[in-house]
């Protein structure tokens, strides 16, 4: 828990410093200063959701309960949550779904694997970039063009979000893989097991 102690300071010490700021009348312009307590704020809830669902797993208590789901509708429900903060960042969210894939899993994991995987896509991603959601065959992918995994600007392959998208994927039958080349693409696919998985 040593790793989410230091995260979780990081966007508390950054709202700290804005309401000091705040006090002493030293900051001017309203839009700005509720941009990055926002920032600030999404990145605390996520930290916080991340270890609620961590603490869950490694308690054991998580029992998924499969029911089929079509991928796209759970990524339009993700892009729709994650707009404000792609707008902050300057990047575009896109979703390109080649045919209707509906498959066996439970709803919520899916949810917060996808969430996770375009929150790091967003964060690390270039100004005026494009982050591509695509739903092909029986896989989803997240590509962005940001510094890439194992980049030293990027944290992707440490973060407790991506070993919670992992543990979550493999209880859902399904494998996350990641294709990267720093400075350049960043692809993350989640393929679902072709019995678990419909194409329309």
């Amino acid at each position: 828990m040593h790793v989410g102690r230091r995260r979780f300071k990081s966007p508390a010490i950054a709202q700290q410093r804005v309401l000091r700021l705040l006090a002493q009348g030293s900051l001017d312009g309203s839009q700005q200063i509720l941009q990055q307590l926002a920032g600030a704020q999404d990145r605390q809830v996520e930290l916080i959701l991340n270890m609620l669902d961590y603490a869950r797993l490694e308690a054991g208590k998580v029992v998924p309960e499969a029911v089929m789901t079509d991928v796209t509708l759970v990524a339009e429900d993700v892009v729709a949550l994650l707009t404000q903060l792609a707008e902050q960042h300057s990047v575009k969210l896109r979703i390109a779904s080649e045919q209707q894939l509906v498959v066996m899993v439970d709803r919520t994991m899916l949810h917060t694997i996808l969430r996770n995987l375009l929150t790091n896509a967003i964060k690390f991603s270039p100004s005026d970039s494009e982050v591509l959601i695509r739903v092909i065959d029986s896989e989803v992918q997240v590509i962005d063009h940001g510094a890439g995994f194992g980049s030293a600007s990027s944290e992707k392959g440490t973060g407790l979000g991506l070993d919670i998208c992992r543990r979550f994927a493999r209880l859902n039958h399904a494998e996350l893989m990641i294709d990267s080349e720093p400075g350049k693409e960043t692809k993350v696919t989640l393929h679902f097991e072709t019995k678990n998985s419909k194409k329309r």
